[in-house]
């Protein structure tokens, strides 16, 4: 896990690939509240699309955590 960095935020998509998940996966952790995830809202903010973000040491806490698929 050496190369996550833990002060750096990831989006959903490189936090699918880092988990091995996917995206829709990676939506429902974060809303079980297994994730947690800083909402950004969406350019304008107009619309109901948030922009997600995983800081890479709870990343990290997850998988050590043994959670991950």
């Amino acid at each position: 896990m050496k190369w996550i960095e833990p002060e750096r935020f990831y989006t959903v998509y490189e936090t699918a690939a880092i988990l091995n998940v996917s995206r829709d996966m990676v939506l429902r952790l974060i809303v079980n509240g297994h994730l947690p995830a800083v909402k950004y809202p969406k350019a304008g903010g107009r619309g109901k699309n948030v922009k997600r973000m995983i800081l890479g040491r709870d990343i990290i806490r997850f998988i050590e955590e043994g959670k991950a698929a």
